[in-house]
Parts: C-alpha cells; sequence; structure tokens
C-alpha cells in the first residue's frame, strides 16, 4: 500500500514538473538558477545593478566596494550562457563582428589611449553583455514583466538616493539620477496605455518628480519624448492624436499663469528639500532650451562632417578632436563628445556612409514598430525610450549599454518574426 502511495507521488511529482516547466523554460533555463528564465533575468539585473553601482558611487565612491558589485552582476550573465548559446544568431554574431572591427580599426588609428581604455571597460564589462542577452530574448512577454518588476526597484533606490545622499549633501544637478528612473517611467505608462489602470500612472509621476528633483533636462526631454511614442504606438498617427497636440500647446498658453504658479510653489518645495532646482529655474526663466557649451560641440561637428563626407574619425577618436577643438585636454576629453546620435555617427563614419547606417538603423526600429505581437511592440517602445532618445541630447551610444539593449532587441524581435512572420504588411 505505502509503495503504491509513493509511485503515486513520484508520478505526481514528474508531472508537475512537466507542467511547471513549459518548453519555453527548458530553453532558457539557468546554469545554476534553473527555475527561472535566465534571458529575462539577466536582463534586468543588469539596469538593477547599473542603479545600485550609482549608488555606491554616492556614497562609497569609486573604491573595493564599487569595482566589486559592478563584476557580481555578470553571474546572471554567467547563469544564463546555456541559453544564449542555444539562441544564439547569425545576426548576432555579424554585429559583434563588425563592432569589433570598428573599434580596432579605430585603436590603430587613435591618438589618445586614455580614453580607449576608459571606453573599452565599459563595453566588455555593460554593454557588450547586455547585447548578447537582449539579441537571444524569446518571449517579450514575460520580459516586460521582469523589467516592470525591476524598474520598481530602480525607483526606490533611486529615491532613497535622492533623499538620503543628494538632498543631505545638497548638489546641482544630476544626469544620472534623472535617467535612471526613465525604464520606471516609459514601462509604466505603457502599462497605462494598453490597461487604462490609473494606478500604473502612480509610479510615472513619481519618475517625473525625480526626474524634475534631478536639474538635469535631458532626461524631463527624453520622459516626455517617452510619454508620446507609447501614445502614438498604441492609436497611431491619426488626426484625433493631431488635434490633441494643438490642444495641449492651446491650452499651455492658455494657462501659462497657472502653470508658472505652480512651478514656482515647486521651485519652493524643492528648494526646502534641498533638491535641485535647476530644472525648475530654466523653465521659469525661459531658457530651458539654451546651451552654448553643446552648442559649440555641435557646430565642431557639424564642421568636421561637412569637411568629410566619404570617411569619419572612427570611434572615440572624435571625442580626441571636439576636446582639442574646445581647448580641453586629460580627463576632459571623455567627455567631449557631440551629445547627438546623429552627429556622433555621420562624424565617426562620414556624412555618407553615416547616412546609410541612420537609414538602416530607422528602418529596423520601424520594422520592429510594425509587429503584430504587442509585447514587441511595447519592448520596442520601451527600449526606444531608455536606449535612443537620451542619445539625442546627452549620451553617446558607444557606452551606453541602453543603447546596446535596444540593438539586441531589434536582432531577437527580427529572429522571431522569420520564424513566425509577425510583422504586419
Amino acid at each position: 500500500m505505502r509503495s503504491n502511495i509513493s509511485l503515486g507521488i513520484r508520478k505526481f511529482r514528474k508531472s508537475y514538473k512537466k507542467f511547471n516547466i513549459t518548453p519555453f523554460m527548458r530553453n532558457n533555463r539557468g546554469l545554476f538558477l534553473k527555475r527561472f528564465d535566465s534571458i529575462n533575468m539577466g536582463l534586468s539585473a543588469l539596469m538593477v545593478f547599473g542603479v545600485v553601482i550609482s549608488l555606491i558611487d554616492s556614497i562609497f565612491g569609486r573604491g573595493v566596494i564599487y569595482n566589486t558589485t559592478q563584476y557580481i552582476y555578470l553571474l546572471f550573465f554567467i547563469n544564463a550562457l546555456p541559453a544564449l548559446l542555444k539562441n544564439f544568431s547569425l545576426q548576432t554574431f555579424f554585429l559583434i563582428l563588425a563592432v569589433c572591427g570598428i573599434y580596432l580599426f579605430s585603436i590603430l588609428i587613435r591618438t589618445n589611449s586614455v580614453v580607449f581604455d576608459e571606453a573599452q571597460r565599459t563595453i566588455l564589462l555593460w554593454c557588450m553583455p547586455g547585447f548578447l542577452l537582449a539579441s537571444c530574448v524569446t518571449d517579450f512577454e514575460k520580459l516586460f514583466k521582469w523589467l516592470r518588476l525591476s524598474s520598481i526597484i530602480i525607483l526606490l533606490i533611486t529615491i532613497m538616493q535622492l533623499f538620503f545622499v543628494f538632498s543631505s549633501a545638497g548638489f546641482f544637478y544630476s544626469q544620472e539620477l534623472g535617467y535612471s528612473v526613465l525604464p520606471c517611467l516609459a514601462l509604466f505608462y505603457l502599462s497605462f496605455e494598453y490597461d487604462r489602470k490609473f494606478y500604473y500612472l502612480v509610479p510615472v509621476i513619481i519618475s517625473f518628480i525625480v526626474i524634475l528633483a534631478s536639474g538635469s533636462r535631458g532626461p524631463l526631454l527624453s520622459g516626455i519624448l517617452a510619454i508620446v511614442l507609447c501614445y502614438v504606438s498604441h492609436f497611431g498617427l491619426s488626426k484625433k492624436i493631431m488635434i490633441l497636440g494643438v490642444l495641449v500647446i492651446t491650452c499651455s498658453f492658455l494657462f501659462a499663469n497657472y502653470i508658472v504658479d505652480l512651478l514656482t510653489s515647486v521651485l519652493s518645495y524643492f528648494g526646502n528639500l534641498n533638491f535641485s532646482t535647476r530644472t525648475i529655474e530654466l523653465l521659469l526663466s525661459g531658457n530651458i532650451a539654451d546651451d552654448d557649451e553643446r552648442t559649440k560641440l555641435r557646430s565642431i561637428a557639424i564642421n568636421y562632417i561637412l569637411n568629410h563626407p566619404f570617411y569619419g574619425t572612427g570611434v572615440v577618436n572624435d571625442r580626441v578632436i571636439i576636446a582639442q577643438s574646445m581647448g580641453s585636454a586629460g580627463i576632459n576629453v571623455y567627455g567631449s563628445y557631440c551629445h547627438n546620435f546623429i552627429l556622433e555617427i555621420m562624424m565617426q563614419f562620414g556624412m555618407l556612409p553615416g547616412g546609410i547606417i541612420l537609414v538602416l538603423f530607422v528602418k529596423k526600429i520601424i520594422n520592429m514598430l510594425r509587429s503584430r505581437k504587442v509585447f514587441i511592440v511595447k519592448i520596442g517602445v520601451f527600449t526606444i525610450s531608455v536606449g535612443l532618445f537620451p542619445l539625442l541630447v546627452s549620451r553617446s551610444w558607444i557606452t551606453y549599454p541602453e543603447f546596446y539593449l535596444l540593438m539586441g532587441i531589434i536582432i531577437s524581435s527580427l529572429n522571431l518574426s522569420k520564424k513566425h512572420g509577425v510583422y504586419k504588411n
């Protein structure tokens, strides 16, 4: 009797395991965390650890704890290696080969090895693992849920950093702080557009408050563009949307006095909390779009592009040329890029080759957004919001992990479309 019962229990356990672990999960099981989707978990860990090391940097500086924590997240990448090998594609291989070739060629013609060493570390440690994980995604719906959970964790860490680190010491502004909540803003506004549950707007509003408190204009513009893209991706470009845009602009003029009063109250409140008031002050003064430093950077880039239509500087070398034109040296060289993705690509590759690269890039993005699968569109909008919009005003694609995340998602969505034909005609 006991043997029959134990046999029945064993059969039940086997059948439960078969039911619980789907074929998808078998393909994406981790090396040592076998009960989880290793690829999606790896991407989530990459995003969370990016904010964690920023917190560590602000508290302890770039010492032993900072350097150790940077490598801990690689355990999640190592855990995903079996799934990466199963889902690895030729598109991923050829793109990695192209990036490595361009980078190696750029090293051969370099005039400053320090900036290459700094860029190389970020690329190998953060960018390429994120790209490999993103290029092997097989379930976009599960990825959306993983990312939404990790974005809440990121939001909580960022709020803690704002109140207990920055506000206690006082700070002028922080791009890192503002951009860290952009994933939460995009993911939860997407959830609101598709599900119409108003509690999804709470993280969105909190994210905007943090962005304003960061004092940086780039995250604010990226957040607004993310909202617009989320709305357009769901409803499409129609007359109603254009009319809505006109109404918003008209109302902003009609209620300008109330908006100014509101911003003045927020300015006073932020000042009392010791938050950055830079963005609000620029909005109230009407100088939000003024930036003489970046205007000079872009002017140098445009002049170089016009004089070099067929070839460019190579990656990273553009920073050295811009720095020399600006009269900068030493550590300032690393930050001397033109702060505009389009100009950066055309300066590095030449006007015509760079133009072709940009056209192909935009075409792939449009194809991804034309998918019949809702969650491919959602993830596409999310990765554009966090991986492309910041490049238009602040970041550089070379060392920006979220851009590599976008490139990987483009490849994985392309692979899925070839298997299942999920793009619209």
